[in-house]
């Protein structure tokens, strides 16, 4: 991902998390299907987003597997959590 794809995802990611607000279950799968998790990590990211939807917190072992599921989206990417840190603190400068 380049630092203006990255950039224009920040942009949206308000329209973003609406729609996941509002995502019905099927909806949810639907979404889940598309991210090629398998297993433990689709589960997982379902019962994120619908504690999410909820406005609940995550539990300890909710909270490990979406660690890691950010872990994996970051390599996926190429990018580190500093990155993204420094980028998200110069975007609001």
């Amino acid at each position: 991902m380049s630092l203006s794809q990255f950039m224009q995802a920040l942009s949206v990611l308000p329209q973003i998390v609406e729609s996941i607000k509002k995502m019905g279950d099927s909806e949810k799968l639907n979404f889940v299907e598309q991210l090629g998790l398998e297993g433990e990590e689709k589960t997982a990211a379902y019962d994120i987003i619908t504690c999410f939807q909820e406005n609940k917190a995550l539990n300890d072992e909710q909270q490990i597997l979406a660690q890691k599921l950010l872990e994996k989206a970051l390599l996926m990417n190429n990018l580190d959590l500093s990155t993204i840190l420094g980028l998200n603190m110069n975007a609001t400068e």
